[in-house]
């Protein structure tokens, strides 16, 4: 699901000609889980040449960063909310690649095809 956007400029910036978006994935998931979600985000970036969007870790300076934690079902907010934003990941039933990519497509700004 994706919650509308909060704020009037809901895109992420360019880096030149890339898109950077910095995260973080919270300890409540096991290390198996961290790692099975950065899989979804690097498999998301098509090896480097097909995508200008690129997913880092977050640094501390970073102040726009997605957040991807456990909580009730699966969902993002639609583009960028700024500050800390987080996408639900619930542990049971949203840590599959699709899912996680839908969520992260929807962070990117895409709504539902159908929409």
């Amino acid at each position: 699901n994706a919650l509308p956007c909060p704020s009037g400029g809901c895109k992420w910036p360019k880096t030149g000609n890339r898109v950077i978006i910095p995260y973080e994935i919270s300890r409540a998931f096991t290390k198996q889980q961290r790692t099975t979600i950065e899989k979804a985000l690097r498999d998301f970036s098509f090896g480097e040449r097909t995508t200008c969007v690129r997913f880092v870790r977050k640094t501390e300076t970073d102040i726009n960063y997605l957040s991807f934690v456990s909580q009730t079902g699966c969902w993002s907010y639609l583009g960028q909310a700024g500050g800390k934003q987080q996408i639900s990941l619930k542990k049971s039933g949203c840590l599959f690649t699709d899912i996680m990519q839908h969520e992260a497509l929807h962070a990117l700004g895409f709504h539902h095809e159908q929409s």
